[in-house]
C-alpha cells in the first residue's frame, strides 16, 4: 500500500513540469535571418555545391552494400 501512494505521489509530481512552465521569454533572434532564415524563401542549405568524389561514392556503396546487400534492398526480418 505504502509503494502505491509513493508511486503516485511521485508520477503526480513530475507532471507539474508541463503545467505550470509557462514562462514567456524574450527571444533575443527575432527577426534574424541568419538564425531563422527567408521564411519564404529556399533552404540555404540547397546554395551549397560540392565537388563529385570517387572515394566518397565508393566509400558510400561500401556502406549501401553493407546495410541492404547487393540487390539494395533491405531485408525482411533483419
Amino acid at each position: 500500500m505504502t509503494v502505491l501512494v509513493l508511486l503516485f505521489m511521485f508520477f503526480r509530481g513530475t507532471q507539474c513540469g508541463s503545467r505550470y512552465n509557462t514562462i514567456e521569454q524574450k527571444d533575443p533572434n527575432v527577426g534574424d535571418a541568419y538564425v531563422y532564415g527567408d521564411i519564404d524563401g529556399p533552404a540555404k542549405q540547397a546554395a551549397n555545391k560540392y565537388e563529385p568524389s570517387p572515394e566518397q561514392d565508393k566509400k558510400a556503396g561500401e556502406i549501401r552494400e553493407k546495410f541492404f546487400g547487393e540487390t539494395g534492398q533491405a531485408e525482411a526480418g533483419n
